[in-house]
């Protein structure tokens, strides 16, 4: 499968025809994680967002529980894990907006991502006005 296919499989990319596919693979970086390295911690300003190409990253939050007495126990839950035959993406809010990461995102296994950086993102929507 050509890489502007696999894009092309991605629900907010799945419009887009041959020439802006490539337009948004020209802007994109090739990212590796080892197992259980963080791709992006919750709370943390985003300014990138990701596409799986290879590997799969389990998604994860804090949660904070009530232990009584005003006392409190914050855990982290794993939410759900996302493979790159799943063709979606993650982080795409901090494109769109000043957003925190809502979510903490670890690799599972070795894993290979796209990465879109804001700024290269606006650039190329600015330019096509």
């Amino acid at each position: 499968m050509s890489d502007i296919d696999f894009l092309r499989k991605i629900y907010i990319f799945n419009t887009l025809n041959e020439e802006e596919a490539k337009r948004i693979l020209a802007i994109t970086r090739e990212v590796e994680f080892l197992d259980g390295e963080t791709i992006m911690e919750e709370g943390a300003p985003g300014s990138t967002m990701y596409i799986i190409t290879k590997g799969a990253v389990e998604i994860s939050k804090t949660l904070t529980m009530a232990l009584g007495k005003g006392e409190h126990e914050e855990r982290e839950k794993v939410l759900t894990t996302l493979k790159a035959e799943d063709h979606v993406v993650f982080g795409e809010m901090a494109l769109i907006g000043e957003e925190v990461r809502s979510a903490s995102i670890f690799a599972k296994g070795y894993c290979k991502l796209l990465e879109i950086a804001k700024d290269d993102f606006w650039n190329l929507m600015n330019s096509r006005t």
